[in-house]
């Protein structure tokens, strides 16, 4: 084949050696091409045209083979496949997209710490993204460029990108939001974790975002909105227990006492464990002490439900333990504003047993020795 020809089916420059010999050239663009020496951005630049219907054909026939690699376990080498055909054409869609789930897998996926290697890969995806036409990568790629940039840490650009996903589904763009929206959380990027919800919401209200949503804005320091929320969302789920529990939680950090324990009341037999401490620190935060005292006894002397962990466990991140955990401190807390400092101290002592890592019991501890 003549070097032009070469340089028209997208192999590497001809340009390397001007002055040598057409052989040595030619020589060249061979070795260029087997290394893959160029950049992935100089290799696509000199594919062949996106409009050449055979660039196009030859791209798919590859797309297809990668396909029939993968199915065969052979990954390496359909990820070769689905990259020749990017070269072929730049602006097909499906062998980026393929390549963005080899290499970084689904948005739910990605970690709070990715590597290097990954970050390196999810540059590359925006880099061919970006040869995509305009009107193709917005109603074809939402998820592949959201998950690319998710992975780079554009947490802000990939909710933009999906929130103008005309294309998708509403399941599968709130299950994309609702991914992202973790994965903000995890990397403590709060905000773009509450415009993900937000625009999750939009699309499909649903109980639990909204309670996710709450979570995030009390994070944030934004309890009266996420009173509001919670309210809102309760309307639509008014026998949702977790929007209810999550809606105690936010009046109480927004100081309305009342109307955290009127709520709980009507709920705390369907959650005697996790309402009941909540009641607890309800009472606390009134100045009533002894109220709190009563009702974090309640829970610390129910019987281990069915199937729990024994209480001498130490304690989860929820559930019961967590429940028994934070009813001990508030008794520890409640015994030393009653003056029964050593009361307070065993409570403290009995709530380190079971959860060591409970800052706020070992601080109080510490205040109350000698």
């Amino acid at each position: 084949m003549h070097p032009q020809q070469l340089a028209g089916a997208g192999f590497a420059t001809l340009d390397v050696v001007p002055s040598a010999s057409p052989l040595i050239r030619l020589f060249a663009v061979g070795v260029l091409s087997v290394f893959g020496a160029l950049p992935l951005g100089a290799r696509l630049a000199r594919a062949q045209p996106a409009g050449s219907e055979v660039a196009q054909e030859r791209a798919r026939r590859e797309v297809e083979r990668g396909e029939r690699l993968l199915v065969r376990g052979r990954r390496r080498a359909a990820e070769g496949a689905f990259t020749r055909a990017m070269r072929l054409d730049p602006s097909a869609p499906l062998p980026i997209t393929r390549l963005a789930e080899l290499w970084l897998g689904s948005l739910g996926e990605i970690t709070a710490h990715p590597t290097a290697a990954t970050m390196r890969r999810a540059s590359q995806v925006l880099a061919a993204v970006a040869n995509v036409p305009d009107g193709v990568r917005r109603e074809r790629m939402q998820l592949t460029e959201a998950m690319a940039l998710a992975a780079t840490g554009d947490h802000a650009g990939a909710v933009a990108v999906l929130a103008r996903a005309p294309r998708l589904v509403s399941g599968q763009l709130g299950t994309a939001l609702d991914a992202l929206a973790l994965l903000c959380a995890e990397r403590h990027d709060l905000a773009s974790a509450e415009t993900a919800l937000r625009v999750a919401i939009e699309g499909a209200p649903e109980a639990e975002r909204a309670r996710r949503l709450g979570d995030v804005l009390l994070a944030r320091g934004r309890a009266a909105q996420a009173v509001t929320v919670l309210q809102t969302a309760l309307g639509f789920a008014p026998d949702a227990l977790g929007l209810r529990v999550a809606l105690a939680e936010a009046q109480l950090a927004a100081g309305d006492t009342e109307g955290a324990a009127a709520g709980l009341t009507l709920v705390a037999t369907r959650c005697p464990f996790e309402c009941g401490a909540l009641l607890a620190r309800i009472a606390l935060e009134s100045g009533d002490a002894t109220l709190a005292a009563q009702r974090a006894r309640e829970v610390l002397e129910r019987p281990v439900t069915a199937g729990s962990p024994s209480p001498d466990a130490v304690a989860d991140a929820d559930g019961e333990l967590a429940a028994r955990a934070s009813s001990g401190y508030v008794l520890g807390l409640a015994l030393l504003r009653l003056g029964r400092r050593e009361d307070a101290r065993n409570a403290l002592r009995d709530v380190l047993r079971r959860a060591p890592d409970h800052a706020g019991a070992r601080r109080a501890l510490r205040a109350t020795m000698p």
